[in-house]
């Protein structure tokens, strides 16, 4: 399903949040050649979707760090989502890690008003996170679900500073270097407990 989603012939209609789960619901779409994630913008994606720092991907495929963000911006949006990795949300690392790992998906075929789609369930991260406090707990919800600080900062009435001092706490209690590496582990795998 993600290699369908790369090549455009599935397209993201929309990423709901339920207590439980988490819904990506895809779209059939007649594959355009010009609007599939190239070959090289997949290889980088999936390196850094993976958790290799951007830096270790320019040393690794030989390309400047800035092409390497570039990439990862225009993948992005080839696949219809905000080209910045902070805001990248959860199902979309989810939908990676299970075709990298098994394949196996939970599929529910529904039907939309302009045709045929398909809902993929990921269930929430079922993450312990008692050694946040109650607004670190709420943060973390927030950038789970590809909220930018700014965002954050409107939604919770802080500021931007606040903000970034209470995802720094978040980070180091968490043991991550950050948003990406966050949505990453919780993604593909269990995350280190506080």
């Amino acid at each position: 399903m993600w290699a369908d989603v790369c090549a455009g012939s599935l397209r993201v209609a929309a990423i709901r949040y339920e207590p439980r789960e988490a819904l990506l619901v895809l779209r059939p779409h007649i594959a355009d050649p010009g609007a599939a994630v190239t070959e090289r913008r997949l290889r980088v994606l999936s390196l850094v979707l993976d958790g290799v720092s951007e830096c270790a991907v320019a040393i690794e495929l030989q390309i400047a760090a800035s092409t390497v963000s570039q990439e990862v911006k225009q993948a992005l949006l080839c696949l219809q989502l905000e080209p910045r990795l902070s805001a990248l949300p959860l199902p979309i690392a989810q939908l990676y890690h299970a075709a990298a790992v098994d394949g196996s998906l939970e599929v529910r075929a529904g039907s939309g008003t302009d045709g045929a789609s398909l809902t993929v369930v990921f269930p929430r991260p079922e993450v312990d996170l008692a050694c946040l406090a109650p607004a670190e707990h709420r943060i973390c919800e927030l950038i789970l679900i590809g909220k930018t600080h700014a965002q954050i900062a409107a939604l919770r009435g802080r500021s931007a500073r606040t903000i970034a001092n209470q995802l720094a706490s978040i980070f180091s209690k968490l043991h991550v270097s950050g948003r990406l590496e966050l949505v990453c582990l919780l993604a593909g795998r269990p995350i280190r407990p506080c």
